[in-house]
C-alpha cells in the first residue's frame, strides 16, 4: 500500500498515527522462516507461533510482522504455496474477533508478496520501514536488509529479484518446480549468513550503523527490525534505541510496546 510521505510539519498520514486503548499493546516480531518441507520441527514452529498469537490476541491493538515470516513466498497470479494454514487461520482470527490492526513488511525471504495477504487476510504490507507514531512515540520498522554500510551489491540484486523481467521469467515455471527451487535457495542463503551473528561489533553492525545516522537527521525514539536473528535493544542515544525482535528459529523473542515504552521479551510455553 503507498504511503504519503510526511508533510513539512512531520505529520504523516492517518493510519500511520496509532493510539492504543486502554490495557492495549503493539507488539512487534520477525524471522519465523516457515519453510514448505515436512517435518515435526517445522510443524512444532509453527504451532508454537501460533500459540503465542493466541495467548496475546485479547490484549493486542497492533501486530507488526517485521518480515521473514516464511523461507520462501512467491506468488504467482492465480496460486499460492501450499501450507501455512494453522498460522494465516490465526492471524485472520486475531483481525476479526479481536480486531487487531496487523502489518506486514516484506523480507529478503519473502519480498515477493503480491495482493494476497490485503484482499484475503486484510493484513496491511508494506515493502519499505515505516515511521509510526504510538502514542505520540515515534517509532521507525521495518525489516531491515539492505539498510546501513556499503550493500550497493545486495541492493541491485535485490532490485533484479523485484523486477518485471525476474517475476514475469520466474511465473513461467511451473509453481511446484519453482517453490522448490526458491525454497532451496532461501535455505542456502540463510545458511550461508548465519556465521554473522556469531560476533557482534557494534561499531561494523550495518542496522546499528543505519539507525545512528537516521536519528541525526530524523530523531526516533525506537528502530524496530528483523533480519540479523540476533534480539537485542542497543543505546543508540540516551532518547534512542535499537530493538531487533531476534528470530522463532531458536531465540523466539519479540517486541512489545505499552505505556510509552518498548521491551524485548522471549515466549516461553506455559
Amino acid at each position: 500500500m503507498k504511503q504519503k510521505a510526511p508533510t513539512a510539519n512531520g505529520s504523516l498520514r492517518k493510519m500511520n498515527n496509532l493510539q492504543l486503548k486502554i490495557g492495549k499493546k503493539a507488539y512487534f516480531v520477525s524471522d519465523q522462516h516457515f519453510t514448505y518441507t515436512p517435518s515435526p520441527k517445522g510443524k512444532y514452529l509453527e504451532h508454537f507461533f501460533c500459540d503465542w498469537l493466541e495467548e496475546i490476541a485479547q490484549e493486542t491493538q497492533y501486530l507488526f510482522l517485521l518480515g521473514d515470516l516464511f523461507d520462501f513466498w512467491f506468488e504467482y497470479k492465480k496460486v499460492i504455496p501450499k501450507g501455512f494454514v494453522r498460522c494465516f487461520g490465526t492471524l485472520v482470527r486475531l483481525i476479526e474477533k479481536f480486531n487487531v490492526t496487523v502489518y506486514f513488511f516484506t523480507g529478503n525471504h519473502d519480498m515477493w508478496v503480491r495482493d494476497y495477504f490485503e484482499k484475503e487476510l486484510g493484513i496491511i504490507v508494506f515493502k519499505t520501514p515505516q515511521t509510526f507514531f504510538i502514542d505520540g512515540v515515534k517509532i521507525l520498522a521495518g525489516h531491515g536488509d539492505g539498510l546501513g554500510g556499503h550493500q550497493s551489491k545486495y541492493l541491485a540484486f535485490k532490485t533484479l529479484l523485484l523486477s518485471r523481467f525476474f517475476n514475469f521469467f520466474f511465473r513461467q515455471i511451473h509453481p511446484d518446480l519453482g517453490i522448490r527451487l526458491g525454497e532451496f535457495c532461501s535455505q542456502t542463503s540463510r545458511k550461508r549468513h548465519r556465521p554473522e551473528t556469531a560476533d557482534f561489533h557494534p561499531e561494523k553492525e550495518h542496522l546499528v550503523l543505519y539507525c545512528r545516522k537516521k536519528n541525526d537527521e530524523d530523531p526516533h525514539r525506537y528502530f524496530v527490525f528483523g533480519h540479523r536473528h540476533r534480539p537485542m535493544k542497543l543505546e543508540i542515544t540516551p532518547q534512542c534505541h535499537y530493538i531487533n525482535t531476534g528470530d522463532w528459529i531458536q531465540d523466539f523473542t519479540y517486541a512489545r510496546f505499552e505505556n510509552g515504552e518498548m521491551c524485548l521479551q522471549t515466549y516461553e510455553k506455559p
